[in-house]
């Protein structure tokens, strides 16, 4: 391959006239010799300035920025937001598997046999099912900021990039508590249930694209989001007790069987 007389792109054969191809955005190819080499390692591994990390960055140090930025046209500048949540919580999820960490603590429920098997399944019901509820609980919460401000606000499809990268954030901030194993603690619970509806509230107004009430609107925003999130809820507890009694039948069979 003569990689110096290059007349169309290499990746998507389109005609060739710049250093950039017009067509597909990649740059003229070179042989891959040393210098190229370190130049992907440099790029790959050290490069400051990924979409990836000026992505979290920016949630970390101005989130609201960040995200108007995106919503507002910077889609170069940052990583794809489905796929940062997509990494975020499946790494999350592979750390929590590893360290073995539940959700119910092994001693919350030793009364009986039945509160073991409930505890049981409730835990694989949550691990197989965590990554599902990451997409969706932002889902419902952006319906819900829509439904409180309307045309005061962007679309739903908008809202939830941003609920969904707020949720992205918050799970980071709350994943040394798991592993600390403090998300048992009751205070733990309501203190991450304030400051999630807090920040989403926070962010929904700043999301604002008209002036109003502030304090009409927030609360407008909580009494609809809250209202969205027990939907959610809801649902959710309808396919834990579709998933519980499927498990309970196996079980039966298993039993039966032996």
């Amino acid at each position: 391959m003569d990689f110096e007389r290059q007349t169309h792109c290499l990746n998507c054969q389109a005609p060739l006239d710049t250093p950039f191809c017009g067509q597909c955005s990649q740059e003229k190819v070179r042989r891959i010799q040393f210098s190229e080499l370190f130049r992907l390692i440099q790029e790959g591994i050290l490069e400051l300035r990924s979409p990836f990390l000026q992505l979290m960055w920016g949630m970390t140090t101005q989130p609201i920025a960040t995200i108007k930025g995106y919503l507002n046209g910077e889609r170069t500048k940052y990583f794809n937001p489905i796929k940062y949540a997509f990494l975020i919580f499946t790494a999350l999820l592979i750390l929590l598997a590893l360290f073995d960490i539940t959700f119910i603590p092994p001693e919350a429920l030793l009364d009986s046999d039945n509160d073991q098997q409930f505890q049981s399944i409730f835990n694989e019901y949550l691990s197989s099912t965590l990554l599902y509820q990451s997409f969706l609980l932002p889902f419902f919460s952006a319906l819900g900021a829509k439904l409180a401000l309307r045309k005061k606000t962007f679309n739903v499809a908008e809202l939830y990039i941003a609920h969904l990268l707020l949720s992205t954030q918050l799970a980071i901030v709350s994943a040394p508590f798991y592993f600390a194993e403090l998300h048992f603690t009751q205070i733990f619970s309501f203190v991450s249930i304030a400051i999630t509806l807090f920040f989403t509230t926070w962010m929904s107004l700043l999301l604002r694209k008209s002036n109003g009430s502030s304090i009409k609107d927030g609360a407008l925003i909580v009494l609809c989001v809250t209202f969205s999130q027990l939907l959610a809820i809801i649902l959710l507890s309808i396919l834990l007790a579709a998933f519980a009694g499927f498990q309970v039948t196996q079980l039966e069979q298993i039993q039966t069987g032996s």
